[in-house]
């Protein structure tokens, strides 16, 4: 992210990106449950540390917004981040990406989601869940 202050959130999914296809296996033990011991104090304190400067870049973007505000953001820019890493290193992204290199593939997407983190929306309220819409209604089969 220090490379490119100018645009830290795209630095940074570059750079995840980037992580993940060049040690796929490193990638997939991170975020693995089967060898993981998720109560292990020294892996709670990495998990803060790797995700502090994502939450650093967007609360500079985003300097008065709120603390659930910041969280959709996170919420957003992670989850699409590594999904696509995902994607990629499973293969299971080939049809949709299918650039040997993944910082290519990732490129309009990762330019995307800063554009979708940098506007900022009107509120929603966060009392009611949105009403669903109602449902369509069935056509029957005509009886003779």
């Amino acid at each position: 992210m220090a490379e490119d202050p100018a645009h830290p959130l795209l630095a940074a999914g570059r750079g995840y990106v980037g992580f993940a296809a060049a040690h796929p296996q490193h990638f997939r033990l991170m975020f693995g449950t089967a060898v993981l011991r998720h109560d292990d104090p020294a892996l709670s304190a990495a998990r803060t540390a790797s995700f502090a400067p994502l939450i650093e870049t967007m609360r500079a973007l985003h300097p008065g917004a709120d603390d659930a505000a910041l969280r959709d953001r996170l919420g957003l820019a992670w989850a699409a981040v590594h999904g696509f890493a995902a994607l990629r290193a499973e293969g299971a992204g080939a049809k949709l990406w299918p650039e040997p290199d993944a910082l290519a593939a990732a490129e309009g997407m990762l330019r995307l989601l800063v554009a979708a983190c940098g506007e900022t929306p009107p509120a929603v309220s966060r009392s009611a869940p949105p009403t669903p819409a109602p449902p369509a209604p069935r056509s029957r089969p005509r009886r003779a």
